[in-house]
């Protein structure tokens, strides 16, 4: 009997341990699969974490990325509403990325870095923000964490803004 109840014990350990493994390997592929899929036309079709004050990283929904970018998440003084959220990679670094968005008015442009993980992205708190109202031009650029903006074509002034925000824990697990 004792022997009966060892060997299920044991067996039972093993599932247990594969099915660990398999899930992470299942989470990997999953990756590598969207991205496949997905590329860069989808920028919401991946996990996301980002490292909070406390040093420890933490998931990050959809909801959650767009409320970091709007300002919202970190109960900023000024939330802008943004869109036409794109996915970019660094020509010079595969690993690094940014998500690109676009206000709802057209006069500011954002980039926020982040590296590919084997889940997804993390996001590094960095956000390179370009202010203007002019008609093409002034768009942000986060590449080696270095905030820039291009110029204006008609020669309006582009306002940069560079900042590093990173989130309390307490505010990435509120609903």
């Amino acid at each position: 009997m004792k022997i009966r109840l060892l060997l299920t014990a044991f067996i039972g350990c093993l599932l247990f341990t594969s099915c660990e493994k398999d899930s992470t390997q299942t989470e990997l592929e999953s990756f590598e699969t969207t991205f496949q899929k997905k590329g860069l036309s989808d920028p919401f079709a991946f996990n996301y974490t980002i490292i909070t004050t406390q040093g420890k990283s933490a998931n990050l929904t959809t909801l959650k990325v767009k409320d970091f970018i709007s300002g919202k998440l970190l109960n900023s003084d000024e939330i802008i509403e943004f869109t036409d959220y794109q996915l970019l990679q660094n020509p010079d670094d595969e690993t690094e990325y940014a998500i690109t968005a676009i206000a709802v008015d057209g006069n500011m442009k954002v980039n926020v870095q982040m590296f590919q993980t084997e889940m997804g992205f993390e996001l590094t708190g960095k956000k390179c923000t370009c202010k203007s109202s002019c008609s093409y031009g002034c768009d942000a650029s986060i590449w080696g964490g270095q905030c820039q903006c291009s110029s204006c074509s008609d020669r309006k002034e582009c306002k940069k803004e560079s900042s590093i925000e990173i989130p309390d824990p307490s505010i990435i697990a509120a609903p």
